[in-house]
């Protein structure tokens, strides 16, 4: 009389019991296997995202004032002095300030002459951009971090826009965007301007 084994539903003779040991012992072997690949990915994982997370938090703490500056990055490489070189930067910063102001004041006339605006406003637009540029070169005098002086940017700005609202100027119609503080030397300390 042959006996069955049952497995997986199916009915089996007795003689094909080898097949069955024989395939089980391979499925446990390949779940052993399955499961030290797995723990092995785990713990590369948790060791890959400590390593990340300890190099984020030293990278984090390294205080941006040890980085060395553009004037005297290029003040080493060219061997010249570093303060003369920051004049060359600082010129060129008021110098691009100085033609933004010129394009900007040509534009509010032409609003004044179409009746956008009025005269008195356009001076008032004047006087209000030349005390954020005054308000910012302070700032960068008296060294304040920049996450202070965008803060302070910040709220100068939102004061501007607030009186810009209650004259009902829609400034950016009238003078377009200002391209000049998201590119070039400005581009991290002064690029938030009202216009």
């Amino acid at each position: 009389m042959r006996h069955k084994v049952t497995m997986l539903g199916q009915s089996l003779p007795k003689h094909r019991d080898w097949g069955r040991a024989r395939l089980i012992k391979v499925k446990e072997e390949n779940l052993l296997k399955s499961k030290q690949i797995i723990a092995g990915l785990a713990t590369m994982g948790i060791v890959s995202g400590a390593g990340l997370y300890l190099s984020m938090g030293v990278s984090a703490q390294t205080p941006v004032a040890e980085l060395p500056t553009i004037e005297s990055r290029i003040a080493n490489e060219f061997n010249v002095d570093e303060t003369r070189v920051a004049e060359v930067f600082n010129q060129h910063r008021e110098a691009r300030h100085e033609q933004r102001l010129a394009d900007k004041s040509q534009k509010l006339q032409e609003a004044v002459d179409q009746g956008l605006i009025t005269a008195d406003q356009k001076v008032a637009i004047e006087q209000k951009m030349a005390d954020m540029h005054q308000a910012m070169t302070e700032l960068k005098e008296q060294g304040v971090d920049k996450d202070t002086a965008r803060q302070s940017m910040r709220e100068l700005k939102q004061e501007f826009g607030a009186w810009l609202e209650s004259q009902e100027i829609d400034l950016k119609s009238i003078v377009g965007h200002d391209k000049g503080g998201r590119r070039g030397f400005g581009k991290h300390f002064n690029g938030g301007r009202a216009l």
